[in-house]
């Protein structure tokens, strides 16, 4: 009998984790975290940073920065990477409520899944080729939001597809997957951890936040 890691991301969701997201460099994301690199110093921790696309991204531009991931698969893929890159990044092995964290500037993203008459069920798959042996890999993806929680769920199955036929197979349940937030539910997250200062912004910028975005990045400072 296999057993579940505690994890999240392991197996098949950690090996196809990068080849789903494709190039990223010109990611929104990236752009607004340097800035807030730039405006408000470093050192800088990494949080939940999986793969290293920000980690390895920002130390070949001679940032100073740590990573810090729940998942040991992740984190090996990660070391994988670095080492083509002739990188050595420090990354740790924990879970993101266990952090006791200095004073410093503590920035995320945050989403809002669901809104009065959006459909709380969806279907979606997405394919790509694996480099190396052409193989095509098929993610099936079913969600199910919980408008009394605000939580979503997931069940995904991946699938190594060669010539029409499929070789390998994983599914992966996630109960609860994602957290949807208000605004207000994102600030008042900071304000118990008793952030100062807290901003909320538009998407990746530092736009204010309009009252529809559903995606928005939320600013706070820890005093030091």
């Amino acid at each position: 009998m296999t057993t579940t890691p505690s994890y999240e991301y392991y197996g098949m969701m950690a090996e196809f984790w990068d080849l789903f997201r494709g190039d990223t460099s010109t990611w929104d994301d990236r752009f607004f975290f340097l800035d807030v690199v730039k405006k408000y110093g470093q050192p800088v921790l990494d949080v939940g940073c999986g793969t290293g696309r920000i980690l390895l991204d920002f130390m070949q531009q001679g940032i100073d920065i740590d990573g810090v991931d729940n998942s040991p698969e992740m984190l090996a893929l990660c070391k994988q990477k670095a080492e083509k890159l002739d990188l050595t990044p420090a990354v740790y092995q924990q879970e993101m409520h266990q952090l006791s964290l200095p004073g410093g500037v503590l920035v995320m993203s945050f989403m809002t899944l669901w809104k009065e008459g959006d459909p709380l069920e969806s279907e979606s798959t997405r394919e790509a080729v694996r480099p190396g042996d052409g193989a095509t890999i098929r993610c099936s993806t079913y969600t199910r939001f919980d408008p009394a929680t605000g939580f979503e769920h997931a069940l995904e199955r991946y699938e190594i597809i060669r010539g029409g036929k499929v070789v390998g197979s994983e599914k992966h349940r996630q109960s609860p997957a994602t957290r949807s937030y208000a605004q207000e539910q994102a600030a008042a997250l900071y304000r118990e951890a008793a952030l100062e200062d807290i901003q909320v912004f538009h998407e990746f910028t530092f736009e204010s936040v309009k009252p529809q975005d559903t995606l928005f990045s939320v600013l706070g400072f820890k005093p030091r």
